[in-house]
């Protein structure tokens, strides 16, 4: 046995202890429940507050609520071990059959106290909203009736029922040592495994090229039904069996993020298993065409994927997150959401610019540039939510024609698929045109798919930025390149095509600071090309002439949408002049933060989107290019060049504001955290273009000053984040934090001395940890979504819908702007939800003498309510007698006021009142028996 054989042994012991005593000291108490239900709910549980002489559950003392889907499942919800011993079991506000087959009590890692059904019976003998209970067999039915179902006890559960031994302990002892004993020996599985692949890619690109003999044409109809039926295998596999597992470790771990992300997972689904057969299938195909050929086809692979995706009507959107505000459903409703979590922080996607989609489709006009309904004079659907058109302009907006021609559940699945799949292509390009290196190209397109800060913002039109901004410089370079007239012109065309894509994002925010970043690629391009005379005059006439067409459909635009780009800049917020928001001092140190936020908890100190960022490592990356361009200046032009730009973009965005400096760089239009955006693009590309030069042309540091920077800049990263209470205090905040925390600034730490050493395996080692880490940071904020039942098959929404149909008119929404919204995308006309500008010729009506114009002239979600008082526009919502939040509105009108609205359905969940009902001013149309919504219509 060798050195490195016997190396293991240590290494395994190491590993088993550090598994072991992890489980030990993080170990979690918590209640699991065992149940059946037959429809989809809600379940959570309330824990003893020990109040003896009052009821012993309140608000307080309650976990998360999870959410239940059909048939036969486990949850395990996190309880202090010191309230166990009084519990009531909500399951949700929808009536359900309920069949319970145990409750476990985990107050210690040694002990469970288990209810069987013979003990639920007699200890939960609380009920409420219950018609019926019965035994079946090993378990308990309990028959839901109304809205606050719960069974409860009044027995302190810890001293009526046995404690038993179990062998949790003992089962995690043996997993870690299986595990241990696995990483040890991780080499060796890695070349196994790397091994059997290269045998069967050899065997399938023995078939691909059997398949691909021009005389076989069966032979190729062959080879796409074996990759077929081994991509349906893998997706059987994978949703039945491993997204069991993940769901099994998650909840052994007590990791509740994760677990409530894979509990839909415990039940097979056909529906979710096409969703992963349309992505393993495409993979497969590349994998098999080779490397060569994958890189000829692979906007044919693109555009397959995107074709099953529509097909299947498959996204990542949050839109079944409304499930948790309308339990109600129709016959015909189907969960959208197949796997994850519903991200309510993403309320700009799911609760604002989809309804507003949605609302173009189903709408009387058919996707009108001017939508009546949204407004009383109309509103601009370019610049309000950026919503779909029959207009020449959807052209420079791609991914929304798939609502001009498709099904509206299948556009919207083309637009998501879209902006993800064209994100990844253009990634791809850019990336390999600055690094000459294909591997590189696809390191890249990984990196900035799966980058957090991407992710997190899909929804909006940043995303579009880069994909647009990408494409104009690759077909720049190519345009500068390319030895075919045709292929010349095509490509100058799609330099203006692009562009004028670039500017219909309509987001100067993340626009400006972007161009700055194109730009310093263009700079190089064209002294890289320079003798292809770039600027020779027939190529700028060339420019001009094809620059008219794309002018002119600009021009047209700020004709057609001018007076509604004026208001949005005269508004409060956003207004022309956005506030300079200085930057928190310890905000790059919130990357260590990023991998966990979808994954564990969000923070409490900022919102998910707002913390997210690329892994940009600029503190490491700035003094270590600056040293390789003192040396190596020829070598380092591209990346000294797109650093430099960035870096001053980082100087103006953490420097204190300076007006004069900020307006000749059109800098104002930003602000520092959306600058800080355009920084992470920019040290990105500047990675992929200084890696290859590193790997095969220049050196690095020596190994022992690598280590001696990686050593200090470990101590530096542990008493920065240490002594900041944010992010020290994130990661005590939850089980393994500690642990994680550790090795995440060790992680950071390798991954610098890896840059600084430099050579090929360490640059390729880099790559793959990145890539690693985006990934794991960002494969749980989508959730993975089917359809749109649930925004549309909801019985309070067929409601809205048919009495529309029945008696058209406009709608008021009392009580959300974001069901408000919803009530929008029915296709119906309203005077409440979000506006992006404000409907003026409403307001003049509702506040003539514009006493209120400080809370209406800006960005609003408006919650419109009836009064018998005066009209007004308040921050407070004196119904539920609390203040709202942010950019929420509450405006109060009169019934005469609604009238000359054209208001004619009240759409409420905080009531009306009564003297207009009384007085027959007001008729209650419809009553929900599920969701607290009424509909109540005036009589005129």
């Amino acid at each position: 046995m060798n050195k490195k054989q016997l190396l293991r042994i240590p290494i395994a012991i190491i590993l088993f202890c550090v598994f072991a005593f992890g489980y030990i000291f993080t170990w979690q108490s918590g209640v699991t429940v065992t149940f059946a239900s037959d429809t989809a709910t809600t379940i959570n549980v309330f824990y003893d507050n020990k109040k003896e002489n009052d009821y012993r559950f309140d608000e307080q003392h309650m976990t998360s609520m999870y959410d239940v889907f059909e048939g036969k499942q486990s949850i395990f919800l996190p309880v202090p071990a010191e309230n166990m011993d009084r519990l009531r079991v909500d399951f949700g506000t929808i009536p359900a059959t309920i069949s319970v087959y145990s409750i476990v009590l985990h107050p210690s890692p040694y002990k469970d106290y288990i209810l069987s059904s013979d003990e639920l019976s007699k200890l939960m003998n609380i009920k409420n909203d219950i018609s019926n209970v019965e035994q079946n067999g090993d378990a308990i039915v309990y028959h839901i009736s109304g809205t606050d179902g719960f069974i409860a006890t009044e027995t302190d559960l810890l001293n009526a029922i046995p404690a038993s031994n179990v062998y949790n302990m003992a089962k995690w002892f043996v997993f870690s040592a299986i595990l241990a004993v696995a990483i040890s020996v991780l080499d060796l599985v890695i070349r196994l495994v790397l091994h059997i692949g290269k045998i069967l890619r050899n065997y399938m690109v023995k078939l691909w090229r059997l398949a691909n003999n021009p005389e076989g044409a069966k032979q190729v109809v062959f080879m796409i039904i074996i990759c077929f039926v081994f991509s349906t295998g893998l997706a059987v596999l994978f949703d039945g069996v491993v997204l069991k597992i993940l769901y099994k470790l998650s909840s052994i771990c007590s990791m509740e993020t994760l677990s409530h992300y894979f509990i839909l997972g415990q039940k097979f689904s056909l529906i979710r298993a096409v969703f992963f057969f349309n992505l393993i299938f495409v993979t497969i195909l590349a994998f098999c065409l080779g490397k060569s050929k994958a890189l000829h086809c692979r906007y044919i692979l693109a555009a397959l994927l995107l074709v099953l995706m529509t097909l299947g009507q498959f996204t990542g959107s949050s839109l079944g997150f409304y499930d948790g505000m309308l339990h109600g459903n129709t016959e015909d409703y189907t969960c959208s959401t197949l796997l994850g979590i519903p991200q309510g922080i993403r309320g700009d996607e799911w609760a604002t610019e989809k309804p507003y989609y949605f609302a173009q489709a189903n709408g009387n006009e058919d996707f009108p540039y001017f939508n009546d309904n949204m407004m009383l004079d109309g509103a601009d659907m370019v610049v309000h939510a950026f919503a779909p058109i029959k207009d020449i302009i959807t052209l420079f907006r791609p991914s929304l024609l798939g609502f001009l021609f498709l099904p509206a559940e299948n556009a919207f699945a083309f637009y998501w698929w879209f902006k993800l799949i064209t994100l990844f292509m253009a990634s791809f390009e850019i990336c390999r045109l600055l690094s000459n290196k294909v591997k590189y190209g696809l390191f890249g397109a990984i990196i900035f798919s799966c980058a957090p800060v991407i992710r997190w913002w899909l929804s909006q039109s940043s995303t579009e930025i880069y994909i647009y901004g990408f494409f104009a410089v690759v077909c720049y370079s190519n345009y500068l390149t390319s030895k075919k007239k045709w292929s010349s012109r095509l490509f100058l065309v799609g330099i203006l095509y692009f562009l004028t894509c670039y500017v219909f994002t309509i987001y100067p925010a993340c626009q400006v600071p972007m161009g700055y970043v194109l730009l310093s690629i263009v700079i190089w391009i064209t002294y890289k090309n320079w003798d292809k005379r770039p600027f020779y005059y027939k190529r700028v006439l060339s420019y001009i002439v094809v620059t008219i067409p794309f002018a002119a459909v600009i021009v047209r635009f700020l004709i057609m949408s001018g007076p509604a780009l004026k208001m949005m800049l005269n508004t409060v917020y956003p207004g022309s002049d956005r506030p300079w928001l200085q930057l928190d001092f310890a905000y790059p140190l919130y990357q260590i933060v990023n991998p966990f936020t979808a994954l564990i908890q969000h923070p409490n100190f900022l919102n998910s989107c707002e913390i997210s960022q690329f892994y940009g490592f600029y503190i490491v990356l700035i003094p270590f290019v600056a040293w390789l361009t003192l040396h190596h200046r020829k070598k380092m032009l591209l990346p000294a060049i797109i650093c430099g730009v960035t870096t001053f973009l980082l100087a103006v965005a953490w420097l204190p504001q300076m007006p004069l400096l900020n307006k000749i760089t059109l800098l104002s239009m930003s602000y520092p955290v959306r600058i800080l955006i355009a920084c992470g693009v920019g040290y990105t590309l500047t990675v992929i273009s200084l890696l290859p030069i590193l790997e095969e042309e220049i050196c690095g540091l020596s190994e022992n000053k690598s280590k001696l920077l990686a050593g200090l800049l470990w101590m530096g990263l542990l008493i920065a984040t240490t002594n900041n209470k944010n992010i020290f205090g994130y990661f005590l905040s939850f089980r393994f934090g500690t642990f994680l925390f550790l090795c995440t600034i060790t992680l950071f730490s390798y991954m610098a001395y890896l840059l600084w050493r430099g050579g090929k395996k360490s640059c390729l080692t880099y790559m793959i940890i990145l890539c690693a880490l985006n990934f794991i940071s960002t494969v749980c904020i989508d959730p993975i979504t089917y359809g749109t039942d649930s925004m549309f098959e909801k019985t309070t929404m067929k409601a809205v819908r048919a009495l529309d149909d029945e008696d058209m008119g406009r709608w008021m929404v009392s009580g959300s702007p974001t069901i408000g919204n919803l009530v929008t995308a029915q296709g119906v006309a309203r005077v409440s939800g979000t506006y992006y500008y404000p409907d003026w010729t409403m307001m003049e009506i509702i506040d003539p003498t514009h006493e209120f114009e400080h809370y209406w002239n800006q960005f609003a979600h408006i919650d419109m309510r009836l009064t018998v008082g005066e009209a007004n526009v308040s921050i407070l919502d004196y119904e539920k007698s609390e203040k709202v939040d942010g950019t929420n509105r509450i405006i109060y009108i009169d019934i005469e006021t609604a009238k000359k609205l054209g208001v004619k359905y009240v759409f409420t969940c905080v009531g009306v009142p009564d003297e207009l009902v009384e007085t027959d001013q007001l008729k209650l149309v419809y009553d929900d028996q599920i969701d607290p919504w009424d509909i109540y219509k005036i009589v005129d």
